[in-house]
């Protein structure tokens, strides 16, 4: 359910910025970032016996990781800032990682998700 909404919430309207806005050095389908976030969070979901379901936030994380790969995977540098703007001003508040103001280049794509949920 928490997925659903998170997806819900803005992978739709981020899709059709890059569609628009950007340009994907692949033309890929809907269904292959689709697939792409699918696969993504199918590897970095822990599961199996004994494991801890995770937390909403560590959800929430990883599902805003999902969106920055799947959707900024085929971007070169400068479109990937624009996706990554996009996503810091969307209004469903994608859970991103805080960058670094003592680095001028940060970017959400340097970052990722722990084990545990936190950065």
């Amino acid at each position: 359910e928490v997925l659903r909404e998170l997806f819900a919430g803005s992978f739709d309207d981020l899709h059709q910025f890059l569609k628009i806005n950007l340009e994907p050095k692949m033309v890929l389908l809907e269904c292959n970032y689709i697939k792409q976030a699918i696969d993504l969070l199918q590897g970095l979901i822990p599961s199996g016996e004994g494991v801890k379901p995770p937390s909403r936030e560590h959800l929430s994380r990883l599902y805003s990781f999902t969106l920055m790969w799947s959707l900024g995977a085929v971007l070169e540098l400068p479109d990937r800032a624009r996706l990554q703007e996009r996503m810091q001003k969307h209004e469903s508040k994608i859970n991103l990682p805080k960058l670094r103001t003592d680095i001028a280049e940060d970017s959400i794509f340097d970052y990722f998700v722990d084990d545990d949920g936190t950065r």
